[in-house]
Order: C-alpha cells, then sequence, then structure tokens
C-alpha cells in the first residue's frame, strides 16, 4: 500500500495503524479468535508489517508458537514480497 510509505499520516495510514491497534488490543485481553481475525483483515487489506508483527510486537509474544498466527504471518511476507515486485 504505497500510501502508508508516502504520507503516514493519511487516511489509509490511520486507518491501518488503527486495525493494527485492535489486534494488539485483543491480544493484551488474551483474546485469541479476535486477535487473529483483526491481523486477518489487516492483512487482506494490505496495511501489516509482518516482521514487525512476528518478531516485535509484544502485544503477540503469546501467539508466536500459534500455527494460526504463524499461518497469517506468513501470509503477511508473501503479499510484502509480491508487492515489491
Amino acid at each position: 500500500m504505497r500510501a502508508l510509505a508516502l504520507n503516514p499520516n493519511s487516511a489509509p495510514a490511520l486507518y491501518a495503524k488503527a486495525i493494527v491497534a485492535e489486534a494488539e488490543t485483543y491480544a493484551a485481553g488474551g483474546r485469541r479468535t479476535e486477535t487473529l481475525d483483526w491481523l486477518r483483515n489487516a492483512i487482506s487489506l494490505g496495511v501489516v508489517n509482518g516482521t514487525y508483527v512476528a518478531a516485535r510486537s509484544p502485544f503477540f509474544a503469546s501467539l508466536r508458537g500459534d500455527p494460526e498466527f504463524q499461518a497469517l504471518v506468513g501470509e503477511a511476507h508473501a503479499r510484502a514480497a509480491r508487492e515489491r515486485t
């Protein structure tokens, strides 16, 4: 999503931040299903940085061993790779 790289205060960028924040909120509350749903939504819109989610966000630490979470992160990485080409 090029708008994110061009202007971090654009409407798409702010929406992306809100989606990820929602996923983080559910993750902090231990609500796995809702967390994965919000991440799935964010990935489908192309607004998730898979590296950040997988390795850096402390909110998702408890999900890092979860196969469904790992699949979503892989999907985010694959989408990012497709968009770079």
